[in-house]
């Protein structure tokens, strides 16, 4: 395993593997997330939907077990395993699909919401949500360390279509009840996250992270993975689905 991607994770809070799945595996996984994501769709007419589901599709794990043969990939599975501490736990999937009908533009953020079983009224973890039918609770920064973004790049992703912005380093700053913006680091220090299909990019759900409007018509479809190292949650939560 390349050392260099595990310190660009500690250094940086994200990295990028080259060339993880093959053309014909790429193919195949963009037919039958089309197919997922139309059932979706269809299912969720008429809910609330918030920044990121506006922008991306949320899968049931159940009707994905794929997902486990791609966290296996020989070139992925030992880095998970070396970033998370062990095993590794799915705890969410979500097809972010940005196109000519849908040139959506997502602001600087981290990822802090987490799905787990059910709400507690214990004050641990607050931030209750449902999303998609699934309850949510804004984690703690001790649970998000323990945590990583898996994205499988369908399409290119180039300066043009809307790619991926972070500000290295800025998963560092752990106090979560003032969150930073992009301001508080210098937008001189973004980095664009270009990729080919079948690249996969690694990253802390603390990473200050954005993406902007299309200058193009082409599409960007990422399969985004986010998994769990192990751990307990406090107060008896459970993720949901464990």
């Amino acid at each position: 395993m390349d050392k260099r991607t595990l310190d660009a994770l500690e250094r940086d809070g994200y990295a990028l593997l080259r060339g993880v799945y093959g053309r014909a595996c790429i193919e195949a996984l963009a037919a039958r997330l089309e197919a997922l994501a139309e059932s979706q769709r269809a299912g969720s007419k008429g809910e609330e939907k918030d920044e990121k589901a506006a922008a991306g599709v949320r899968v049931p794990r159940e009707t994905f077990p794929e997902a486990a043969e791609l966290l296996a990939a020989p070139t992925l599975a030992p880095v998970l395993a070396a970033a998370l501490g062990g095993g590794v736990t799915l705890v969410r999937v979500l097809l972010f699909d940005k196109n000519a009908d849908a040139p959506w533009k997502v602001r600087w953020h981290r990822d802090t919401m987490i799905p787990v079983d059910r709400h507690r009224s214990e004050a641990t973890l607050s931030g209750h949500s449902v999303k998609a039918g699934v309850p949510h609770v804004r984690a703690t920064a001790e649970i998000l360390a323990r945590m990583l973004a898996v994205r499988i790049h369908i399409d290119a992703s180039t300066a043009e279509n809307g790619p991926l912005e972070v500000l290295p380093g800025s998963h560092c700053v752990t106090k979560l009840d003032a969150a930073p913006s992009a301001a508080d680091f210098g937008l001189e220090k973004k980095a664009v996250c270009c990729a080919e299909p079948g690249d996969v990019l690694l990253m802390r759900p603390l990473l200050l992270h954005g993406s902007p409007k299309p200058a193009t018509d082409a599409r960007r479809r990422v399969l985004h993975l986010e998994c769990s190292g192990p751990q307990e949650l406090p107060d008896g939560y459970q993720f949901h689905g464990a």
